[in-house]
């Protein structure tokens, strides 16, 4: 490993080896660019800087499938051990991949590996894992890892598959190997793998570990039982295993073992236990005992003690021939295509801001694409080829609410808050700079608490915390995204909420001042506001308002009219004098010189490849500009690098119209280049309002189209441009407006230029462009259509403008879309990236009328669709009641409270309709403001709400105890429900025969608020009289239950705190939990199967706690069991004989008389429990029939495996039983 490389990484850390000298451990980590220490992790928040970093990491997947799991992608809990070690453990888990929104689901099949992070109360040790999962995610995403034949793959990363453990580390969801691990497949063979398939396997970990290496991650922990095999996907290849690197150490000896069948090596070759000289290795290796001389090549290459004499390069060459002479033929082509490679990059024209299509980005999107089976080689023309590739990248803290709510629980939302409010009060000590890449900023940890305050997450809405947040963010002395938006929606935000901003207001127009700088164009109108109404005197407003015009000049000329530093001079590669003619005669020559080109075409003023014409245009300068072209005569139509703009796109965005005019009259192509980005027509709310017709005129006149671009090629680079947000360029740009596609008209009401758009409509553009083109996709082509725009973003001022000029042009309206279909479009994110409908954003572009005009919006559309309504006929109208239903429903769903008021306000039935009903949306997410108006608005909470796909009725008492894991906490709906009336043990309704009520699933409210550890609610419950001992259904076909007994066979961390919880009440329980076939509790927990370690450890633990009760561990209950047969012979016996180790331990441990009378309960009719164990042990492996019967009645194969199973909880049984004796 080179020493220059900055980024190491101890890849899975499942092995106990890295566990277990920490000291090693902390030392390995001061040499990583992720080190630091748990007390900057935790102060500055390790769990928010997880989530935030990963985000960001999942974003730069652009079109791969979403990394972060919803947590209604649930995995079976009943599981198999994989693998465990001191820091994890690996557990093979079915999923329901149906649900899964990637585009490959079916590829990885039903079933998935789960690596989970081990909990601990240590906050050093939490911090360190925190660093490890980090460290692993990011390598793991970094894409030439992610997509490499040879490296396990990792699909998601889910909260949901942690569901009942107290950790909140995520489980990482890894493509699953059916095959097993090497080890396993060369200890199951029956007979040896042929040497082909060895040296085969061996190869392709030893490619998985060079595009380690290359990248600068060190495996640390490379065994036989890290390398799992899968089937090979190439139907034509000679060898049909092929082997991936999962935990990521010596790879000499993992070749070595392989060889020998997975043997030991030094208990294979070496009689003795002595530890064997470097002469004794070699001696060893060299012997006749080894097969062949590439054996002894790759050893030589690999096992050897100075780390310099190994050579990784050679053994992968020595692995992929047939014989030693070719290995060298190999190396030299690959050092050829090295040469090559190098040579290339040497070579290449460097243009500022080129960018193209390379290999390597071909191969990863095919990869992505699974055109190639989902893989790419970056070092795919053979051992030695590109020994060096960029390392994973360290990421952006990225923050999205809205998304995350699908995928984290309410306590993780809660702490991830905590987080960022600790993160943000954390003293940099006078600098801007974290001491850790994991650390985040204030002002970045300070953005993201202000819209967790807005997006209600982990928390209520508040907005004077919002505002606070967002004041400490704009007061935050650092250059950042998070610190421009601050300072331009600060006082926005302040007016809005009506809450009192504590500042001068000088110093409020400073902040305004520095969002114009960088493109907050609504900042100027706000800035004039703020200077006629509080600045006192005349001589002071002068002096702000120059500086405010000051602040919009150079924002229309060195911000390039967006606010980016695209001609500031410090971004500049050369200084040019552009208003002295003669010096910038000599700059641009000096310039010529040194970059050894001929044409001022070839000189490129910036990193974006902007050219000399792109710089005077911008600038406004039009002297210059004639000057440039009547003494170089350049190509005025030649576009920048980055982004294909012409020097009209750079006159027309900074709005100077003098510039535009005089490129149009040299022929300046008036659509710009044809694959730009921009067109010079979007760009008509940069100039002035009286110059906006002129302009515009002149533009069509000389060719520029009024449409979207309908070319092929066109279309689909600016629709691609959608999705990718690694596009975006400009940082004003918080909504991604300039992302979309668009028409001249629909960019004009996303800018929110009324001139413009009357401009537009007065040239000929068409309000509904767009709305029902079948060339536009559904899902990106809406941002075309200027009407669903204009809606969309609820500028209900031009949404009139463009209704008036249809109407008028038509006999009679015509039906366009109604509010509940414009919400829907919305809320999809049809229109828009993200929701244009969510509180920030409306604001943010709305201020202090955002409620005024979403109202105007709601009631504008309400209004003309009612007139077309009337003539509907009767199916049409079920659907549009339906639809409204719906829409209602959502809204409560997501907290759209204003929203949702506006359309009961509109006439929009409370009460829902057919099986949609809005209140049970309000009760699933908890939330007491929506719930409240839906009553007050005519919704009933006391009926019985009709569940038809779970088949079966609710109270919405039950629906409120089994709502999501990621609603709020809190009780006041469930006092409102039992203030008026709601049954508290309600189960199901009448009318239901004995076989259909076995298979509907309906517990009690109290039941559920047990499960789902709301202890809360569950005092409530028992305060209004709910039953502990009432019985119901869990699972179709089984016996009705009560909910101890519903615990004892979810053997879950927190199922043992519900446990404590029901132990501690001051009724206990009844120990029959199922009076119908007369289970107690403990044969209930007997009948558990369990197959991981932490339900053996959490199910003994459970029953330990049971009977450390005396109720649970009398006599009586001993003696208890359903039949007759069984309780002669007594429940300790019978427990025995069914196997299950937990509870019969637990019962030896926690009950003195079992132990002190193993005649008592150990012995039946003369025959010995310990005597009968040891005849079927020895009988194995032929199993008794009640072996055979337990197994099926568990829904357990009857494999060896599970044989093998049987016989170890027999020997350990027998062995606690022979011990008590």
């Amino acid at each position: 490993m080179s020493t220059s490389t900055p980024w190491l990484s101890n890849f899975f850390t499942t092995s106990s080896q890295l566990d277990v000298d920490s000291a090693a451990l902390s030392s390995l980590l001061q040499n990583t660019s992720l080190s630091s220490t748990s007390s900057e992790l935790g102060s500055s928040g390790h769990f928010a800087s997880f989530v935030t970093l990963v985000s960001g990491l999942e974003q730069s997947l652009h079109n791969e499938d979403p990394l972060f799991l919803d947590l209604d992608i649930s995995f079976n809990p009943n599981r198999t051990l994989i693998a465990s070690g001191a820091s994890s453990r690996v557990e093979k888990a079915t999923w329901n991949s149906s649900n899964f929104k990637g585009k490959f689901n079916k590829r990885w099949g039903n079933s998935v590996a789960l690596k989970f992070t081990r909990y601990h109360t240590d906050t050093h040790r939490t911090a360190t894992n925190w660093k490890h999962l980090l460290s692993e995610v990011r390598a793991l995403l970094h894409e030439p890892i992610r997509y490499h034949p040879n490296i396990v793959r990792l699909l998601g990363i889910s909260w949901g598959a942690t569901d009942g453990m107290r950790s909140n580390f995520p489980a990482l969801v890894l493509e699953l190997s059916e095959l097993g691990t090497l080890a396993h497949l060369q200890m199951n063979e029956s007979e040896s793998l042929s040497f082909n398939i060895k040296k085969k396997l061996c190869w392709d970990v030893a490619k998985g570990i060079s595009i380690l290496h290359a990248c600068g991650v060190v495996h640390g922990d490379l065994k036989h039982e890290n390398v799992l095999v899968y089937p090979n996907r190439d139907s034509d290849a000679t060898v049909k295993y092929v082997a991936k690197i999962s935990d990521f150490g010596g790879y000499g000896l993992l070749v070595w073992r392989t060889i020998i069948d997975g043997k030991n090596p030094y208990q294979q070759l070496v009689s003795n236990a002595e530890p064997m000289l470097e002469s004794q290795i070699y001696e060893l290796k060299s012997s006749n005992e080894l097969i062949s001389m590439i054996l002894r090549y790759i050893f030589d290459n690999t096992i050897q003690c100075a780390p310099s004499s190994r050579n990784l390069v050679r053994t992968i060459a020595a692995l992929q021939v047939n014989k030693i002479s070719e290995t060298e033929e190999l190396l030299e082509n690959a050092r050829k295509k090295n040469d090559e490679h190098n040579e290339l990059l040497k070579n290449r024209v460097l243009v500022p801001g080129q960018h193209g299509l390379t290999q390597d980005g071909l191969g990863v999107y095919l990869a992505q694409t699974n055109a190639t089976t989902g893989d790419y080689d970056y070092q795919h023309a053979g051992p030695g080829f590109r020994p060096t590739i960029r390392p994973p990248p360290q990421g952006e803290f990225r923050f999205e609410p809205l998304r995350l709510k699908a995928v984290l629980n309410w306590k993780c939302q809660t702490m991830l808050i905590h987080d960022l409010e600790a993160a943000a009060l954390v003293d940099l000590k006078g600098t801007d700079k974290p001491s850790a890449p994991t650390q985040m900023i204030p002002a970045i940890a300070g953005f993201h608490t202000f819209k967790c305050y807005c997006y209600e997450f982990g928390t209520k809405f508040d907005s004077v915390k919002a505002c606070h947040w967002l004041k400490f963010t704009a007061s935050c002395d650092v250059e950042c995204l998070e610190t421009n938006l601050a300072r331009a929606w600060c006082w926005r935000f302040h007016k809005t909420f009506n809450v009192d901003l504590d500042m001068d207001s000088s110093e409020t127009l400073s902040w305004l001042r520095w969002a114009i700088d960088r493109g907050h164009r609504k900042c100027i109108l706000e800035g004039n506001s703020i200077l006629q109404d509080l600045m006192p005197g005349p001589e002071v407003r002068a002096f702000h308002g120059k500086e405010l015009l000051d602040s919009y000049r150079l924002l229309s000329t060195c911000g390039g009219g967006v606010g980016m530093p695209f001609f500031v001079p410090g971004k500049l590669r050369r200084l040019y004098h552009m208003d002295d003619f003669a010096a910038l005669e000599q700059d641009i020559q000096a310039e010529l010189t040194f970059r050894g080109v001929q044409s001022v075409d070839e000189i490129y003023v910036n990193s974006r490849g902007d050219g000399l014409l792109h710089m005077a245009a911008a600038l406004g300068q039009l002297g210059t500009l004639k000057y440039l072209v009547e003494t170089h005569h350049p190509n005025i139509n030649k576009a920048n690098s980055s982004r294909e703009e012409t020097p009209l796109v750079s006159a027309c965005r900074g709005g100077h119209l003098a510039c535009a005019l005089y490129l149009l009259d040299l022929g300046a192509i008036p659509e710009g280049d044809r694959f730009s980005l921009e067109r010079p027509l979007w760009w008509l709310s940069s100039f002035k309002e009286d110059e906006i017709p002129r302009i515009a005129a002149r533009l069509v006149m000389a060719g520029a189209s009024l449409t979207f671009p309908q070319s092929p090629s066109e279309f689909s680079t600016l629709a691609l441009s959608r999705g990718q947000l690694r596009s975006k360029y400009v940082w004003a740009d918080y909504d991604n407006f300039l992302l979309l596609p668009a028409s001249p008209l629909s960019r004009a009401v996303m800018m929110e230029s009324l001139p413009a758009v009357r401009a537009l409509l007065t040239l000929g553009a068409h309000p509904l462009e767009g709305y029902r083109d079948p060339k536009l996709k559904p899902n990106t082509g809406l941002s075309v259509c200027p009407m669903v725009v204009a809606a969309a973003l609820t500028h209900s001022d031009i949404l009139q403008v463009l209704l008036d000029h249809i109407d008028s042009r038509t006999a009679r309206p015509i039906r366009l879309f109604s509010e509940i279909k414009m919400l829907e479009m919305a809320l999809d994110s049809k229109v828009t990236i993200g929701d244009p409908m969510s509180v920030d954003r409306r604001v943010a572009r709305l201020g202090p009328a955002y409620q005024e005009s979403l109202t105007s919006t709601l009631r504008i559309l309400h209004d003309r669709e009612i007139c077309f309504q009337q003539e509907d006929d009767e199916p049409t109208k079920q659907l549009v009641a339906k639809g409204s239903a719906d829409m209602l429903y959502r809204l409560a769903s997501v907290g759209q409270i204003d929203i949702l008021r506006i359309l009961l306000q509109l006439g929009h039935p409370a009460r829902g309709y057919a099986e949609v009903f809005p209140i049970v949306a309000a009760v699933q997410s908890n939330n007491e403001p929506i719930f409240q108006l839906l009553v007050d608005y005519g919704a009933d909470p006391t009926v019985l709400y009709d569940f038809p796909a779970l088949r079966r009725k609710r109270t919405l008492l039950q629906v409120l105890a089994e709502r999501p894991h990621n609603t709020i906490t809190g009780i006041g709906i469930a006092q409102a429900l039992l203030e008026k009336g709601v049954p508290v043990d309600f189960v199901n309704p009448g009318g239901l025969d004995q076989q259909e009520s076995d298979l509907i699933v309906s517990r009690p409210a109290f039941s559920s608020a047990v499960l789902r550890q709301d202890f809360e609610l569950a005092d409530l419950c028992l305060k209004h009289g709910a039953n502990v001992d009432l019985t119901y259904v869990h699972k179709a076909n089984v016996a009705k239950i009560t909910v101890l007994g519903e615990l004892v066979c979810n053997p879950t961390e927190k199922n043992q705190d519900s446990l404590q919880y029901l132990l501690g009440l001051e009724v206990f329980p009844s120990y029959i939990v199922s009076p119908t076939v007369g289970w107690s509790v403990l044969f209930h927990a007997s009948f558990f199967w369990a197959t991981t370690d932490m339900q053996r450890r959490i199910l003994g633990q459970m029953v330990r706690m049971i009977v450390a009760k005396d109720i649970y561990s009398s006599e009586e209950v001993m003696r208890y069991a359903p039949h007759a047969q069984v309780q002669a012979i007594g429940f300790p016996f019978v427990l025995a004989l069914m196997g299950n180790l937990e509870v019969f331990t637990a019962l030896l441990d926690c009950i003195p008389r079992i132990s002190q009378n193993p005649h008592l309960y150990f012995e039946y009719e003369g025959v010995k429990l310990s005597l009968l164990l040891r005849a079927i042990i020895a009988k194995f492996p032929q199993l008794p029939e009640h072996i055979l019967a337990a197994n099926s009645n568990l829904g357990i194969a009857n494999d060896k495996t599970m044989d093998n199973e049987w016989m170890e909880r027999y020997k350990l049984i027998l062995y606690r039983l022979e011990e008590q004796q």
